[in-house]
């Protein structure tokens, strides 16, 4: 009993967490991403 009430509490927190690593992850993958098209657009101009 003691847990479930836990985990409600803690609930909307960890989905804050949750929702913050998945935005950095995303912001990590675009600019990965951009950085790849951009060394790709400059090999082809070479």
């Amino acid at each position: 009993m003691k847990y479930i009430l836990f985990q409600i509490d803690y609930d909307p927190f960890i989905r804050m967490v949750m929702m913050f690593m998945a935005m950095r992850m995303l912001m990590r993958m675009i600019v990965m991403v951009m950085m790849l098209s951009a060394s790709a657009s400059s090999a082809h101009s070479i």
